[in-house]
């Protein structure tokens, strides 16, 4: 079922997830400066990832199981649907070979891991928080 509390947190999540995204790629690593495709079709597709990955983490959040043992912190709930969604993202990305590494050296795909669990726990945390803030007695309790 489509909420206001799933539709708010699609887009804060995406909107999060998609800057944490233009910052480590775009300014900390400086990948885009390699890239032979315009900028702003990149940034479209790295947008429509994110909102996917959004979708992901906010079924992840509201699993029957995520709910039974994380009902009462649902900030640590969308931390580790975050988390477990970065795992997922690593993994389905290192298999298709979606990537901007030029190689495929331990440390990089560790690095590359790290950063994958990060963003995407951020953009569970940002679910539960939307969670927290629009709480609705009559849903939730």
């Amino acid at each position: 079922m489509v909420s206001k509390r799933s539709t708010t947190s699609l887009l804060l999540s995406t909107a999060i997830m998609s800057a944490l995204s233009y910052l480590w790629h775009g300014i900390i690593l400086s990948d885009f400066e390699r890239l032979n495709r315009p900028r702003g079709k990149l940034l479209i597709y790295s947008t429509i990832v994110s909102s996917i990955v959004a979708f992901v983490i906010i079924n992840l959040f509201e699993l029957d199981i995520m709910e039974k043992h994380f009902k009462r912190n649902p900030l640590l709930r969308g931390l580790l649907a975050g988390a477990v969604s970065g795992v997922l993202y690593f993994l389905v990305s290192k298999v298709f070979g979606f990537s901007f590494a030029t190689t495929n050296d331990l440390k990089q795909m560790i690095v590359d891991f790290v950063w994958q669990v990060f963003e995407q726990s951020m953009g569970g945390i940002v679910v539960g928080m939307v969670y927290v803030a629009m709480f609705n007695p009559e849903i939730d309790d």
